[in-house]
């Protein structure tokens, strides 16, 4: 429940398959790069339920060998640098790795890091330090397909989100949807992805999320 390190995951789910963290507290000192939650090579995985704060990054998934992988009913507070993030570009498979012995079937299926199908991120909620340089929820680089980012609170830990990104959907992506979700007056949006389905996202005092990457509002459903 005391967390201090300076390079280091707390919970981590390393190849993890049908796996669950759940309901787990981690309390940071915002050291360098302290996570509270992490994982690498994850299938069929679910981060629900927990608490963090004072971590450089809340949550951090890295590698684009993951599928099908949820955040969900998570509270993570004071986030320094970032929230939830989802690298998908960070660490590739050596030759050996490429294909996993599946338990269930036994049969060898390609877990290549060309792209990620499925991820899931809703009812959460972040606050962000001032001066934080990314997103309460980040998902960046290129080969994410199925990606749904619904029903989030995201706000600023004073209340003041003037240039605080809420979400940020970085890279070339397929499939993806932001709906619903709710940030702090003055926070923005970073969607450089074109293959965006956008509805429904607002701030508090119920103006329409700002798309700072194409100086926008998205008030209404655009069509991937």
């Amino acid at each position: 429940s005391e967390f201090h390190g300076d390079y280091s995951t707390l919970m981590v789910v390393y190849f993890g398959h049908n796996s669950v963290i759940r309901g787990c507290t981690a309390r940071g000192n915002l050291g360098r790069t302290t996570m509270g939650y992490g994982g690498w090579g994850c299938h069929e995985t679910v981060f629900e339920n927990n608490y963090a704060e004072d971590m450089r990054a809340a949550c951090n998934i890295d590698s684009l060998g993951n599928r099908n992988v949820t955040f969900r009913g998570n509270t993570f507070v004071r986030c320094s640098e970032v929230g939830i993030l989802v690298n998908v570009s960070g660490g590739q498979y050596t030759n050996e790795l490429k294909k996993l012995r599946m338990p269930d079937a036994g049969t060898l299926r390609d877990v290549s890091y060309r792209t990620m199908d499925g991820l899931f991120i809703y009812n959460n909620l972040v606050t962000m330090n001032p001066g934080a340089p990314f997103g309460a929820i980040q998902v960046q680089k290129d080969g994410l397909d199925n990606v749904w980012v619904h029903d989030n609170v995201l706000r600023s830990v004073d209340g003041n989100g003037t240039d605080l990104r809420a979400i940020g959907i970085n890279g070339k992506t397929s499939n993806v949807v932001v709906r619903n979700n709710v940030c702090d007056p003055g926070m923005y949006c970073e969607l450089t992805s074109k293959r965006v389905l956008y509805s429904g996202n607002t701030d508090l005092a119920g103006a329409p999320m700002f798309d700072r990457y194409h100086k926008r509002t998205l008030d209404a459903c655009e069509k991937p």
